[in-house]
């Protein structure tokens, strides 16, 4: 249980930081109406900031007054770097054209970048930790650290202030009234903290459910792949349970509680008008006038629209972007693990039976062994050589080897194929070097031309010649003679590597086995079921991923098209009224949801390919590598499925158009 709450937290938190990110490219875009590339670079400033501010004022300040004293100080310093920039760059630029602007942005960008590269010397260090955020806790049974407790409670509170906010937006009329009627501020708000917390209660009793129940099967399945874990104790934890359900509770309440300041000042008759739609404005097509004049009347009016709630446009991408991206790392993932099977036993592994010598074998029992694979008409050639384990050590890290002790290049070429990875250039293996395996390289730090300390019957320094591809365990290969020039003694051979099919060899298993100089036969074969029948719970994570995925794609698309629906009622009735039928309508709304589908996936493969390569790199241990590349069908998977949950959204929203009232939603508001 300590082990899933541990894995449980910090992907919850891995997950917030990217909630994160996409919220805050999508606030700025939606205030600034531009891609802001220095605002990323001003969040920058304001973390070297905190850390050096909480620090410096540690020697000086109460711990408890730290954080305040330091989060006030960056919020200023931050504010006035702000200012300055806009004052700088963005205000003589205001009716400038806004490719200007984003020259400037960019400019702003790099002028902050190297700034702080110079300040700090740009030199990997370790900052200084942060009071409190740093801080260690014991949470059932497990430590972590306050930070990977937080960021997913700070999603979770900025999802649901922009989702109550909206809310409370869409009943601004019924608020405006019922303060006319004379109810309070506290008795209006109880209604949406009411909803808030009764919301919040429901989930958190499903999400506890779940996080006792589904999610520790599936974890514990998708880890039996690498570890042996044993049957699953499932119970209930009454003090973690609370804290976790009361946390979520309190976010959403306080969130939707927050929500309703700002309504809530305003007087009845500013709440009882509406809003103003946001004014259309030319778009950068329509000034490509021999595309613009070929697009239809109907494509015309769609892409002004995408462009004039710029918002929810970059909110449906970047949902979309989440769902298309999720989708291309589980594929990804599963055709990353998969193909590690694959390229070991099949390209890498030429050899089918490992033959196991006893200890200091005589010439007339390997004779034996020879003589019986020379005699079958199924043995194609076989190795003698010699494998023994040994450590591998540098000033970085000691990693536990198999050291592989041969003839000669041209004698293990047919039973091991060394060669890079990204190129397949095969490696060559000196007389006066060793060939590292990549994982067991990446370990020790270590590339051609470099040495380490190979501990193994003695302590000897040897020189890495070159690093081969290799996916599972460590091994290092080495010649006779280059042994012999280490270790001053010729080697001792204690295995034989052969080549034969393994069905109908069971005759020649059986005589190797009998012979006195054999202590063990291991088929190639046998080793790949297991691992194959291992793997099988990944397939559990990927349909994990896949349900999520799609649970994004159907909030993100589904909230955003009743909410255009919703804005747009008078207008969609209009269009009704001047005669269009109900499938035209449908195809109003559908072709922005296509089009923003399309970016959106287009997002998703990029994010997807990031996301990948850093799960994978994640999840491997030291004694495995998995496939670092994402096959094309993983990107078209993503994209049919994503396609799919469009779709599906789709025929939802054509039954709420089909349901409109042409004469309720052309009623005057005022």
């Amino acid at each position: 249980m300590e082990f899933f709450v541990s894995t449980l937290l910090f992907g919850i938190s891995v997950g917030g930081q990217y909630a994160l990110i996409a919220i805050g490219y999508t606030m700025v875009y939606g205030i600034l109406r531009l891609i802001n590339f220095a605002h990323g670079d001003v969040f920058m400033v304001a973390g070297l900031l905190g850390i050096y501010l909480s620090s410096f004022l540690s020697a000086y300040l109460p711990p408890a007054a730290v954080i305040p004293v330091s989060l006030l100080l960056v919020l200023a310093l931050t504010v006035a770097l702000g200012f300055c920039i806009e004052r700088a760059a963005y205000k003589p630029l205001r009716s400038a054209p806004r490719m200007s602007v984003m020259i400037s942005a960019i400019g702003v960008s790099y002028l902050l970048q190297n700034s702080a590269t110079y300040i700090t010397g740009g030199q990997p260090m370790t900052y200084p930790s942060i009071p409190f955020l740093s801080d260690t806790i014991s949470l059932a049974g497990t430590s972590i650290k306050w930070v990977v407790i937080l960021t997913p409670f700070l999603v979770a509170a900025l999802v649901c202030l922009t989702t109550m906010t909206r809310m409370v937006e869409e009943q601004r009329i019924t608020i405006g009234g019922m303060k006319a009627l004379g109810y309070s501020k506290g008795a209006i708000a109880v209604k949406y903290v009411g909803y808030g917390f009764l919301a919040s209660a429901a989930g958190a009793a499903l999400g506890l459910a779940v996080g006792l129940t589904l999610l520790p099967w599936i974890i514990c399945n998708a880890w039996a792949i690498l570890y042996t874990v044993g049957e699953i104790q499932y119970g209930f934890y009454p003090a973690t349970s609370l804290l976790a359900c009361g946390a979520a509770v309190g976010t959403v309440t306080l969130s939707a509680l927050a929500a309703c300041f700002s309504t809530l000042a305003a007087v009845p008759a500013e709440l009882m008008r509406p809003k103003a739609p946001p004014m259309g404005k030319r778009i950068l097509l329509e000034r490509i006038a021999p595309l613009w004049r070929r697009l239809s009347f109907n494509y015309k009016i769609t892409l002004r629209n995408l462009f004039r709630y710029q918002r929810r446009f970059w909110m449906t991408v970047v949902g979309i972007g989440g769902c298309a991206a999720l989708i291309v790392t589980a594929f990804g993932l599963r055709g990353s693990i998969f193909d590690v099977m694959d390229r070991q036993y099949d390209e890498i592994y030429r050899y089918t039976a490992q033959i196991g010598l006893v200890d200091r074998v005589t010439p007339g029992e390997l004779a034996e062994v020879t003589g019986a694979l020379e005699r079958s008409e199924l043995v194609s050639g076989w190795l003698v050589s010699r494998s023994e384990t040994a450590s591998a050590e540098t000033e970085r890290y000691t990693v536990d080897c198999t050291v592989e002790v041969v003839p000669s290049q041209e004698a293990l070429a047919p039973f091991v194929s060394l060669r890079h990875r990204t190129d397949s250039v095969p490696v060559l293996l000196p007389d006066d070097g060793v060939v590292l395996t990549e994982k067991l390289a990446s370990l020790l730090g270590v590339s051609a031309g470099d040495t380490f300390t190979l501990d193994g019957d003695s302590r000897v320094q040897v020189r890495v010649a070159d690093v081969t591809e290799h996916y599972i365990m460590h091994y290092v290969y080495m010649t006779d003679a280059y042994y012999q020039t280490l270790y001053g003694q010729p080697p001792e051979e204690n295995q034989v590597l052969a080549a034969y099919p393994a069905e109908g060899a069971e005759a020649l298993d059986a005589e190797l086995v009998g012979l006195d100089g054999v202590t063990t036969l291991s088929q190639v074969a046998a080793t790949r079921e297991v691992f194959t029948s291992s793997l099988e719970s990944v397939d559990y994570a990927v349909v994990l991923i896949i349900v999520c995925a799609a649970a994004l794609a159907f909030v993100v698309l589904y909230n955003l098209t009743n909410i255009n629906i919703t804005e747009r009622m008078r207008e969609l009735a209009t269009l009704k009224v001047l005669g269009f039928y109900d499938g035209e309508l449908s195809a109003y709304i559908y072709r922005e949801n296509v089009i923003l589908t399309v970016f959106g996936v287009a997002l998703g493969m990029g994010m997807g390919k990031l996301l990948h390569q850093w799960l994978v790199l994640t999840v491997e241990i030291d004694l495995l590598m998995f496939g670092r590349t994402l096959a094309l069908s993983s990107y078209l998977y993503a994209g049919v499925l994503t396609a799919v949950f469009s779709l599906v959204v789709n025929l939802a929203a054509h039954r709420k158009l089909k349901k409109l009232d042409m004469v309720e939603s052309l009623k005057t508001v005022e």
